[in-house]
């Protein structure tokens, strides 16, 4: 699992005022595992994306609405169903 920087550092803050890894992998919202592999200095910073995703609207269009047609059988559906 990739950590960015203020994860590691939360959770070691968290660990420098005595909480356990469990508390202080709760805290942080990561793994346990994550947390130990921090302690050993083996985690995996984030790396920075190098894809943009505006692009698309630039080049395909505006996006099309998408509808669903339903086919109404009477005898087989009760009024009241809304699926």
């Amino acid at each position: 699992m990739t950590l960015n920087i203020r994860q590691v550092d939360f959770y070691m803050t968290q660990r420098n005022k005595g909480l356990t890894q469990e508390a202080s992998a709760a805290t942080t919202s990561i793994f346990v595992r994550s947390g130990r592999q921090i302690e050993k200095g083996l985690w995996q910073q984030a790396k920075e994306r190098h894809w943009c995703t505006r692009t698309y609207k630039a080049c395909h269009g505006e996006e099309k609405e998408v509808m669903f047609r339903q086919e109404h059988h009477p005898d087989l559906r009760a009024l009241s169903d809304f699926t």
